[in-house]
């Protein structure tokens, strides 16, 4: 991703070629590149502060390495106990130029405060660790408060949800779920929508998603397809012509 290709692709190609990783790890993996790029700016941010501009971090994973160990103090208030095993040498085969000690001094060293800057655009750009020109564009249509607030919610890791199949058989599936320990909830919005509050993802093991009976969708989606669904309910004789760019989800809700 760092040299230039789409996170998603990136992502796929990298955990496609690992080896020996389990169901878990590939989940960390994902999830902790997606908060690499989600929070790049501010986490660019402390390292300057810590005296490491990433224009003096010429190998792409040394600037990985910097970010991760930053990412993992910062965003999941971890010390260096727990941060040294997961990036120190030896560690996994990589390229590298960056000391053990360079690494743990961005885990323990005080962070010094940001200078504040006067622009309310350059505040929440870099709080919310969002391009400035994208921030402008939204600071441009929402009132302060309110863009604040949507900063935040871009930030967070989205919720897992799912649609049921076959279709209106969401409470079934709920106690199903309740049955093997997972807590979900229904989505109000859409009637076969549920939400599942887990992050351990065991969803993914259970016997309801083994059985075939979740599949992965957004309530987004979910509300498209009850948008698009003919008078009666049939599309027999009719043509779906779905040009989104995902797997043709939408086309299986129809």
């Amino acid at each position: 991703m760092l040299k230039g290709d789409p996170l998603k692709a990136a992502l796929a190609n990298a955990l496609r070629d690992a080896e020996g990783l389990g169901g878990q790890e590939r989940r960390f993996v994902a999830m902790a590149s997606r908060e690499l790029s989600r929070h790049m700016r501010l986490l660019d941010l402390a390292a300057r502060l810590l005296g490491h501009s990433h224009a003096k971090i010429v190998m792409t994973e040394d600037q990985a390495l910097v970010r991760y160990t930053l990412w993992r103090r910062l965003f999941c208030g971890e010390g260096w106990t727990r941060i040294g095993p997961e990036v120190r040498l030896p560690g996994p085969v990589r390229p590298r130029t960056l000391h053990d000690a360079v690494l743990e001094g961005l885990a323990t060293k005080p962070l010094p405060e940001a200078p504040a800057s006067e622009s309310v655009v350059d505040r929440l750009a870099t709080r919310y660790s969002f391009p400035g020109w994208l921030t402008q564009r939204l600071a441009d249509v929402y009132p302060e408060d309110t863009l604040a607030g949507l900063m935040a919610s871009l930030d967070e890791e989205p919720a897992l949800h799912f649609r049921v199949r076959p279709a209106g058989t969401r409470d079934a599936v709920l106690a199903a779920l309740a049955e093997e320990g997972v807590v979900a909830e229904a989505v109000p919005s859409s009637p076969d929508a549920l939400r599942v509050a887990d992050a351990s993802h065991r969803i993914f093991e259970t016997r309801v998603m083994k059985s075939r009976r979740l599949q992965v969708q957004d309530v987004g989606s979910q509300l498209i397809v009850q948008a698009c669904v003919p008078p009666g309910g049939s599309l027999e004789g009719l043509t779906v012509a779905d040009i989104c760019a995902g797997a043709g989800g939408k086309t299986l809700g129809l």
